[in-house]
Order: structure tokens, then sequence, then C-alpha cells
């Protein structure tokens, strides 16, 4: 059964769907959602499932998901920095010491490196030049 914003006060998937349509139409190449069509879409949520709102508005899942809070913790309004551990070195020799390094980022995208001998220390170093990038 479709809802309709008459009868509960809350817009359907479809008006909202509608929202964008009208928005992607007008929009300059590039242009960032408007505020309120986020708004539009996390005011869906639970009558509708995260993967049904970002299908039909076309917009990013991991954004949505991270937008109504679901899957853990809310993202606070600041952007976090990432985190690093760094381990002591255990004594053991340059050409058996191994290192597995996952990386994700905030989109979700994944990245696993596995080193072996001495390059451990630059890459280190490049992931955290890399990560700390402002983009």
């Amino acid at each position: 059964m479709v809802q309709n914003s008459s009868q509960n006060g809350q817009k359907s998937l479809e008006e909202v769907q509608g929202q964008f349509q009208g928005w992607r139409r007008q929009r300059t190449k590039g242009q960032r959602i408007p505020e309120e069509l986020w708004q539009a879409a996390v005011a869906l949520y639970p009558r509708y499932s995260v993967y049904q709102i970002s299908r039909t508005l076309r917009l990013d899942h991991m954004d949505l998901k991270a937008r109504v809070g679901v899957g853990g913790k809310r993202r606070s309004k600041g952007r976090q920095e990432p985190q690093f551990i760094e381990l002591p070195f255990t004594g053991t020799t340059a050409d058996t010491a191994e290192c597995m390094v996952k990386v994700r980022n905030r989109r979700g995208s994944r990245i696993h490196i596995k080193v072996k001998g001495t390059g451990i220390g630059p890459l280190l170093e490049a992931l955290k030049g890399l990560l700390a990038e402002k983009i």
C-alpha cells in the first residue's frame, strides 16, 4: 500500500523521489544534495529500509546509513581523523618481519596490503599521508 502525505503527515518514498528528480533536473554538475533533501530521505526510515531508500532515490548507501545512524555509532558533525596504533619492533630479522595493513575509508572502501621485509615503515608513512589529506 502506498502511503501519502495527506494520510499521515509524512511524505511517501514516491513523493521524496519526485523531489529528488526535480532537484536533479535543475542542478548544476557537481552540486551537492541539499540538506532538506537529505532530511526528507532520512525521515523515510524506518518505514522503508535504508536499502529501499538509497536504491529508489539513487543515494550512496553508506552515506544514507551514516545519516540514519544504522549499524553502529552515528557520525559526529566533525570529520573523524584516522587512528593509528604503533607497535614496537619485536626483534625479528628484516627477512621474516611481516605486516598486514587493513585500511577502510569513510565510504566503506577497503584495501588490504601484506608486506614482508623492510618495506613496512615507508608503507605506513605513505598511508598516514594519504589518509590525513583533506579531500
